[in-house]
This record gives structure tokens, C-alpha cells and sequence, in this order.
């Protein structure tokens, strides 16, 4: 969700780049196939690949109004085995265990009951928006929804965890000039994000 809304401002300022975008699931054996691959990364990069830090951020977690005023507002991690979680799907995985950490790296772990499972975002975060339960997102994806009141931030102090989002891409030794473009325009409009 940090490439969409961006990319109309790179093609005007970049009009002889034609890009073409792929959304999906990346293997490292597609990195071969493209100029350029967003990943994001929750581990080290293969050492075959060379990867340019865009942003970082935290997952946290985060509902509708609507539905903290029908459900009530979760006090304590452990309070979350009683709600509604839509939960990512990881590497045809079914988390029914909900890891959160403390501002001091605490470790909560809860029991839960998931209501959705997707790997996909967007199909978590659309019944979010909806009030059908508590979803964890990267902050950087619901931080306009926040600001807007659409969302609220659960358990203010506690995150899911860390990721980040890089440019990967096969070799940065003869990195052509329009891929380096790119690069630096998503490293420059991260810069500049609340």
C-alpha cells in the first residue's frame, strides 16, 4: 500500500520510464525476473541479492471504532482471546497464537480464535474498516485511517512486531539508471512520511 498511492507522482516525474508491476507472493527466484522487487523483510536478504532499505515500521494492532464500542476496548493482550481477530496468513500457516511486544521487548503471547484468515492484506483490512474485529498492519498502512478516525490503535504500547520494506534487487553493480530512479524516488517519498 506504500507503492500505490506514490506511483502516479514517479510517472510524472520519470514519463520515459514505462513501469510494469507485478503484485504477489515473491519467491528469491523471481527476483531474477524483474529490474526491481519490494519485499518485505523480516529476516536477512539472500547473499545473491543486493537489498536498499525503503522504510521500516511496526506492526500494531487496530479496529474500527463501531466495533470497540460494540465489543469494548481490549485492556491487556490477554483480552484479545475474547475478540474477533482477522489474521494474516504466513507461509500456509494458521497463527491461533498472537505474539505482541512491550516498549521494553516484553513478550506477550495469547491464545486466539481467529474470524479471518487471508494472505492477504487488503481482504484483512477491508472488514477491519468494516468493524468485523482487530487486525494487526503495518503502521504505515493505516496511519492516514488512524488520523482520519476510521481506525484506532489497540493496546497503545504493544506492536506485533517489525518490518521492513526494501528494494531488492539482483546486482547493484550495474544497476541500470531507471531502476536507481526508482530507488531513490521510494527512499526519498519514505523520508518523508509522517
Amino acid at each position: 500500500m506504500f507503492l500505490a498511492p506514490r506511483l502516479g507522482t514517479f510517472m510524472a516525474l520519470h514519463p520515459g520510464i514505462l513501469p510494469e508491476i507485478s503484485v504477489g507472493p515473491v519467491d528469491y527466484a523471481d527476483i531474477q525476473n524483474f529490474d526491481v522487487t519490494l519485499m518485505v523483510a523480516t529476516q536477512d536478504f539472500d547473499e545473491e541479492v543486493v537489498a536498499f532499505s525503503i522504510l521500516q515500521s511496526s506492526g500494531i494492532l487496530v479496529a474500527a471504532p463501531g466495533y470497540l464500542q460494540s465489543h469494548g476496548i481490549p485492556q491487556s493482550p490477554y483480552d484479545l482471546a475474547d475478540h474477533a481477530c482477522l489474521v494474516r496468513e504466513s507461509r500456509h500457516l494458521r497463527p491461533t497464537l498472537l505474539r505482541l511486544y512491550d516498549e521494553a521487548d516484553n513478550i506477550a503471547e495469547v491464545k486466539i480464535s481467529p474470524r479471518l484468515y487471508s494472505k492477504n492484506n487488503r481482504l484483512i483490512l477491508q472488514p477491519c474498516l468494516e468493524g468485523r474485529g482487530i487486525s494487526s498492519q503495518a503502521e504505515i498502512n493505516v496511519v492516514e485511517y488512524i488520523a482520519t478516525g476510521k481506525l484506532v490503535r489497540v493496546l497503545d504500547g504493544w506492536r506485533t512486531g517489525r518490518l521492513s520494506l526494501a528494494a531488492v534487487v539482483k546486482s547493484s553493480r550495474f544497476l541500470p539508471e531507471v531502476t536507481r530512479a526508482f530507488i531513490n524516488f521510494l527512499q526519498k517519498q519514505a523520508m518523508s512520511l509522517p
